[in-house]
């Protein structure tokens, strides 16, 4: 799994979906924007959102709750 480095609270573009619960973000839903890192030591890959708080859905592989922050 790649790192990643969180940077602000924001909202996230139409379309964008959550790096942890993978759901789709809703268009007034806060988010925390970070960067997931590449391959190479000091790159950044792209974009990620992960949603605050406890919004994140139960992972529905094994039906528990998404870490908290």
């Amino acid at each position: 799994m790649a790192a990643t480095t969180r940077e602000y609270g924001t909202y996230a573009p139409k379309g964008s979906t959550c790096n942890r619960c993978k759901r789709e973000v809703g268009p007034l839903e806060r988010v925390r924007r970070g960067y997931e890192a590449g391959g190479d030591p000091g790159v950044l890959a792209h974009v990620v959102y992960t949603h605050t708080g406890n919004q994140c859905a139960p992972d529905e592989a094994t039906g528990q709750k998404a870490a908290e922050e």
